[in-house]
């Protein structure tokens, strides 16, 4: 099942097999016939657009509820396809957001382009919506960078930005993010949408 499939996943990468990993997880969803969602355009997100649910593991998206974050899929408001992913946040909390996430398998050492679209509704406090590209095994010191804080109320804007990976990089980390607020008036309010995230190579540095 699906369960044993993350856990093999999981030990295979925190034993450094990475290409061996991304075998497995493209063996097991293109059984499922999922696929297609992967690689538009040639991106590394896997259903970057959140055509389909959450995996929960693996190289897809994984997502975690947290008190003053609800979390859900948007079909009525979307930048392309049939739905994004919603998030509102209800103004009881000083977030700090990192529960919506897909980790990628990537190459050391090669430049990559980021791009993502995020819409806020009246997003409040000086802190607002972001997206975290970093390594986790080898952060902050190899790679941590984020796109510009979206606050208040946007349309569907581009977030856009390109990073090289460290030379022990196998992995990278994409985050839905939100630092907390060192103000007074800190409590998140408002509504995220995200939709059509990719992560394209553009060459290596080397």
């Amino acid at each position: 099942d699906w369960y044993k499939l993350f856990v093999f996943i999981d030990m295979l990468v925190n034993q450094d097999r990475f290409e061996e990993a991304g075998s497995v997880w493209r063996q097991a969803t293109a059984a499922e016939g999922a696929s297609s969602p992967a690689s538009e355009g040639g991106s590394l997100v896997f259903d970057g657009g959140f055509e389909s649910d959450p995996s929960g593991g693996g190289f897809g998206w994984r997502q975690q509820d947290v008190p003053g974050a609800d979390f859900d899929f948007d079909t009525s408001e979307k930048h392309s396809g049939t739905r994004s992913a919603r998030i509102a946040f209800d103004g009881t909390q000083n977030l700090s957001y990192e529960y919506l996430y897909q980790m990628v398998l990537v190459a050391p050492g090669t430049r990559y382009r980021f791009r993502g679209f995020l819409r806020t509704d009246q997003i409040s406090t000086d802190s607002g919506m972001r997206f975290e590209i970093c390594d986790p095994r080898h952060r902050p010191q190899d790679l941590d960078v984020f796109t510009p804080s979206e606050t208040g109320t946007k349309p569907w804007t581009l977030e856009e930005v390109e990073f090289t990976t460290g030379p022990q990089t196998h992995l990278i980390q994409i985050l839905l993010r939100r630092l907390p607020s060192a103000r007074l008036d800190n409590k998140i309010n408002g509504t995220v949408w995200v939709d059509d995230v990719a992560v394209l190579p553009v060459g290596s540095t080397r």
